[in-house]
């Protein structure tokens, strides 16, 4: 009886850590945080925080579209030569959903030609800034779902992250098993 109340009194240690994903298709997932500093999407989010960026499994692409964007998908920026070896199926990036912004001729105006290229850029529509955007050494496999989600981390051992552009004292805690490359735990 003794081992049975003891254990319940033992707190447990939860399995899993969760942080807010949105899930986009390559080459536009890799091109968050080298060029694409926006994700266009057509509903508006009241959620302001740490996102993952992941990399849908399918590539729904046009060879039109990657035409239009080949310039940015080449050299030290894009390391992976093509689109069809970029990653899929996997979390990509961590970045912070700083604002969401409904579009206006004169917002749209404001953007860059580059901007522009890497989202669907139309009044009424929406644009989701990322910024402090990490992009990860190794992919994370993980099951994409459509508009804002829930990424379940494993949970094995604790990460503080301190990062020079936060305030003194403001951290992020990650609680991960993933490998100790990942770049943003080791900054």
């Amino acid at each position: 009886m003794l081992n049975q109340e003891s254990e319940l009194l033992t707190p447990t240690t939860p399995t899993t850590s969760k942080i807010k994903a949105i899930t986009l298709h390559q080459p536009w997932a890799s091109l968050v945080g080298r060029y694409k500093h926006y994700e266009t999407r057509g509903k508006a989010t009241n959620y302001r925080g740490k996102i993952t960026i992941h990399a849908a499994i399918r590539q729904e692409t046009t060879d039109y579209q990657v035409n239009q964007l080949s310039d940015l998908l080449v050299g030290e920026e894009i390391p992976f030569g093509s689109v069809v070896a970029m990653p899929t199926a996997s979390v990509i990036a961590i970045a912070d959903l700083s604002d969401c912004i409904k579009m206006t001729e004169e917002f749209i105006s404001q953007q860059t030609e580059t901007e522009l290229r890497c989202g669907l850029w139309k009044v009424g529509r929406y644009a989701w800034k990322l910024e402090n955007v990490e992009i990860l050494d190794e992919p994370i496999p993980a099951r994409g779902m459509p508009g804002l989600w829930e990424f379940e981390l494993p949970i094995t051992q604790e990460l503080p992250i301190t990062k020079p552009q936060f305030k003194t004292g403001e951290y992020i805690l990650f609680r991960i098993s993933i490998p100790q490359k990942w770049q943003i735990c080791q900054q």
